[in-house]
């Protein structure tokens, strides 16, 4: 079975971490000593750091390394730090299929009055965008532009499900990352209701290490079809289907 990482990162991160991973060598070496054979990567000083001239250190960085796939930090387009004409060119250029957004480390707003040019170009080009649990925002976000690919990250167990199971029920382009999602009957819960189809096997890689979500998914009473889904054939169909 093949592992495909939707959620992690390597570089400076400003907060304390479980993993220091201060390169993709780094980054590379935890993946081997579990067996993850690809991630999708943004940079760690993207988030606090300057996004562009890290997005593109990011490029030369993991040209080396094919397993390493990159994703780039979005910024808002007023301030002319983001050109909405160019972009789609530039993420073709560079290899880059899926995008982040920061809005409370950079300062913006991301609803439809700062970002609708940039998010109707996501809709319309299906670039999945990856957003931490901010769940209020993610409401927000989809009300506006419903056909929206969304990945909600990091949310973990105990109850979370209130929030993400109805944007499940609603949304069809909305998914959800494993990455703190260890609960007994979890993933058996969620395939079961809403299919495996929008559930993408993700580690959070450095705040949290790589063998827990590995090991909840592998030990999953689940279909082997639904882990070879979740552990790499979903986010594959997604960044497929992105069109630059």
């Amino acid at each position: 079975m093949e592992f495909f990482d939707c959620h992690a990162s390597y570089g400076p991160t400003y907060t304390r971490t479980l993993l220091e991973l201060p390169d993709p060598q780094a980054l590379i070496a935890q993946m081997e000593r579990v067996g993850i054979g690809k991630a999708l990567v943004y940079h760690g000083a993207a988030v606090r750091g300057y996004p562009l001239e890290a997005n593109q250190r990011l490029i030369t960085e993991l040209a080396p390394y094919p397993q390493l796939v990159p994703a780039w930090v979005l910024l808002p387009p007023q301030t002319g730090e983001w050109d909405l004409e160019s972009f789609p060119g530039e993420m073709k250029a560079s290899g880059v299929r899926a995008l982040w957004a920061f809005p409370g480390d950079h300062r913006y707003l991301l609803n439809k009055v700062t970002m609708g040019p940039v998010l109707e170009e996501l809709v319309a080009r299906k670039i999945p965008l990856f957003l931490k649990k901010d769940w209020e925002l993610i409401y927000s976000v989809l009300a506006d532009f419903p056909e929206l690919v969304l990945v909600a990250t990091g949310h973990g167990p105990w109850g979370r499900d209130r929030y993400f199971r109805p944007l499940l029920e609603q949304y069809p382009n909305f998914y959800i990352d494993t990455a703190n999602y260890e609960l007994d009957w979890g993933l058996e819960a969620l395939c079961a209701k809403y299919g495996h189809e929008r559930i993408l096997f993700g580690t959070a890689t450095p705040d949290r290490t790589m063998g827990g979500p590995l090991l909840t998914l592998l030990h999953a009473p689940i279909s082997c079809e639904a882990k070879e889904a979740i552990a790499s054939g979903n986010l594959e169909r997604i960044l497929g289907e992105v069109k630059l």
